[in-house]
């Protein structure tokens, strides 16, 4: 029940922006806005049903630790 109220909510918003969005030819807020839209609506139903997404830190962290110790014994 909680999800389909959660559909209703997104798709009603949904149906307000997105032809105003087409109709000015914003398609690159479109695209932007879609892919904020998804991630927030996967937030909120992560929420609502106590699920666990990663962290997107530990990726980023993990990304970028080699090149952060690369460039300490740079500079040091």
């Amino acid at each position: 029940m909680k999800f389909f109220f959660i559909l209703l909510i997104i798709i009603f918003v949904m149906m307000k922006e997105i032809p105003q969005m087409i109709r000015g030819r914003n398609y690159k807020e479109l695209i932007i806005y879609s892919i904020l839209l998804l991630l927030g609506t996967t937030y909120v139903i992560d929420l609502v049903y106590h699920l666990h997404l990663p962290n997107p830190t530990k990726g980023i962290t993990s990304i970028f630790r080699p090149f952060t110790i690369w460039l300490e014994h740079r500079l040091l």
